[in-house]
């Protein structure tokens, strides 16, 4: 199924998680928050939220620096 993340669209199978799709993606999980919608979807429930087609779905990666 088709999905936008972080503005690009993206092919990720069937009724996969927000947990699963981190993996697909090689993004880690510290430091990492997941907004879809525009919401920011809680770490607790990564492994319960299943993906739908066409949903905008943001990874927001914390850094530091100066």
């Amino acid at each position: 199924m088709k999905v936008i993340i972080n503005g690009q669209p993206h092919q990720v199978d069937n009724g996969v998680s927000v947990s699963e799709l981190l993996v697909q993606l090689n993004a880690g999980t510290k430091g990492v928050a997941v907004a879809i919608q525009g919401h920011i979807v809680p770490r607790s429930q990564w492994e319960t939220y299943i993906i739908s087609e066409g949903e905008d779905i943001t990874l927001i990666r914390a850094t530091c620096g100066g």
